[in-house]
């Protein structure tokens, strides 16, 4: 069996990444852990599709704060 492990969500899944993911993990049985999920996310659970999608939308606003505050020191 093959598995992921994410220590960071910030550099897993942007956006709608994890959506797109999900289908071809399941199929080829790899398995996703995650802190967030305590464990392997469960592909076919609700819960942790909200999960995903609200930790996604959270990794494209710090990924917009990061390259905002690059911009910033940049220019300065």
């Amino acid at each position: 069996m093959d598995v992921i492990v994410v220590g960071e969500y910030e550099r897993a899944f942007y956006r709608n990444q994890f959506a797109l993911m999900a289908p071809p993990f399941e199929r080829y049985g790899v398995q996703l852990w995650m802190p967030e999920t305590a464990g392997p996310v469960d592909f076919t659970a609700e819960t942790h599709e909200q999960l995903m999608f609200n930790l996604g939308i959270q990794s494209k606003r710090e990924i917009t704060r990061t390259r905002i505050r690059v911009s910033t020191a940049m220019a300065a």
